[in-house]
Parts: structure tokens; C-alpha cells; sequence
């Protein structure tokens, strides 16, 4: 096979039978780097900025080419990774989670217990948007349906579970919105830090979910910075749904005894 012989050379071919353009492992490590760093950085520009390096003229069948190698460089990592996990022990349900932390995970001998044996931050973030190209090109969004290798991810169906968990709103607020609630709604009180959580730019809100696919992320990482899970907010702000469904898998990996917190957890907690 001639990405065998092109491997022992550290080289990776776009073809598995007869390439015609390769790249080094190295320049494959490094865009892996970059683009866990920077996940705005395409291909492309990686490419680009490569041809210039070689003083060749740009050709976007290069960088084809490289989005297809790119491919098979990540699934050999993830294929070495779970041999790797296999012959460790490590392939056990939530083995990642109850370990990627030292500090929170790992017990002394006659350690006395905490109040809390786990303290967890859960927070939304919507920095990381795909654009719904239907509304920008007038093409169909391209659906990806592959699935990530490792348990980080909870998947839309885990989140959709909690999609009518939230308090309906009372008769009297209902209006005809596009918007379809948030966190906020729950609340068996209006507090102050509630009021501006709501006044913090409903129109924005409403923008973003007609021309994102995703608006971005919902993740949950312990007090020393480690992630725990994530999920991805599809098409909606910041939903009590997504809070729900961690904190849901943080009780049933962890246990209860946890403090979490939130920068919306009083009307949260009444949620």
C-alpha cells in the first residue's frame, strides 16, 4: 500500500491506493493544534498560508485534498487512542469523566468528606455559530451526521429529554414570538439579576436563530477548568433544556452532592 511506505516517511497520502499529493504528519499535527486553539482557522487558510510558504501558486483542489487526508489522519488518532484506551482499562462507561480530574476526583485514604465533593460551573456560550446557509447562499444546510468519539458530547436527543421540563408562562405573557423561551422562564419570581438576564438583548436573540444552525455551546467544567460535558445549542438562546440535561448527567456520573453554579441559578433552581 503506498500510504504504508509514505507513513514510515512520515508523509500522509490523499488517496488510499494512488495518491498524487501528500503531506507531512507534521504539517497534520500542527493544523490539528491550531484548530483545537482556533476553530475558526479553515483549510483553506492553512493552505494558502503553505503555498505561499513554497512560493506556489494557490489551487483549491489542494486544499480538497487536504480536508481529505486531514480526515483520515483524524480517524487513525482515533482509532491508536481507543487501542490505547482498550489496553489502559479505560473504556469504561464515564472513565473520562470521574478521572480527567485530579484534584476533584482522586481520594486520599481516610480523607473526610467535603460538603460538596464536586464543585461545577454550567454556563451558555454563543461564540462558536454555523451559519444556515439557506439564508445567506439559498442552499441546504449541509447536515453532518457524524459522531464524536469521545463522551464529552451530549447528544440533541439526550437535550430534548428536558425540552418540556420548563414551567409554562403564564397566559397573560404569552405573545406571538418566534422566541421560544429561555432559562428565565421558570421562575416563580422576577429578581433583579432575572429582569436584566431578560433584558439583555431579545433581539439579538431573535436574529441569531433565524440564521444559525447553531448558536453555539452549553458546557459544564469543575473549579479547576476541566471539561466535563458539553452539548450544542441548535437553533435557540440560552434554553433551560440545555442546563437541565447536564446537570442531569453530572447527578447520575457524580451524584448529588454537588454544588453547581450559574449566573442565572435563581431562577434556575426554581425551574
Amino acid at each position: 500500500w503506498p500510504n504504508a511506505t509514505l507513513l514510515r516517511h512520515g508523509c500522509l497520502g490523499s488517496a488510499p491506493t494512488k495518491p498524487t499529493l501528500a503531506f507531512t504528519l507534521r504539517t497534520l499535527a500542527q493544523f490539528h493544534e491550531l484548530h483545537r486553539v482556533c476553530p475558526c482557522l479553515s483549510a483553506e487558510a492553512q493552505i494558502r498560508a503553505l503555498c505561499n510558504l513554497n512560493r506556489i501558486p494557490y489551487q483549491k483542489n489542494i486544499t480538497d485534498q487536504f480536508r481529505i487526508t486531514y480526515d483520515a489522519y483524524l480517524e487513525i488518532l482515533g482509532r491508536v487512542q481507543r487501542r490505547v484506551d482498550i489496553a489502559l482499562k479505560r473504556d469504561t462507561p464515564n472513565w473520562r469523566a470521574l478521572n480527567v480530574c485530579p484534584a476533584c476526583d482522586y481520594r486520599l485514604q481516610d480523607e473526610p468528606s467535603l460538603k460538596y465533593s464536586k464543585l461545577i460551573c454550567i454556563d451558555g456560550n454563543n461564540s462558536l455559530r454555523r451559519v444556515n446557509l439557506k439564508f445567506t447562499r439559498e442552499v441546504e444546510t449541509y447536515i453532518d451526521t457524524r459522531k464524536p468519539r469521545t463522551d464529552y458530547w451530549l447528544f440533541a436527543e439526550a437535550v430534548d429529554m428536558f425540552k418540556d421540563e420548563v414551567k409554562a408562562k403564564k397566559a397573560a405573557e404569552l405573545v406571538e414570538t418566534i422566541d421560544p423561551g429561555d432559562v428565565a422562564d421558570g421562575a416563580s419570581f422576577v429578581t433583579v439579576c432575572i429582569q436584566r438576564w431578560r433584558n439583555a438583548g431579545p433581539e439579538e436573540r431573535k436574529r441569531m436563530w433565524q440564521i444559525f444552525v447553531e448558536t453555539g455551546i452549553f458546557v459544564a467544567v469543575c473549579r479547576h477548568g476541566f471539561m466535563l460535558y458539553i452539548c450544542d445549542m441548535i437553533q435557540s438562546g440560552e434554553l433551560a433544556k440545555y442546563g437541565l440535561a447536564l446537570t442531569d448527567k453530572l447527578i447520575n456520573v457524580y451524584g448529588s452532592n454537588l454544588c453547581i453554579g450559574y449566573d442565572i441559578g435563581c431562577a434556575f433552581s426554581s425551574t
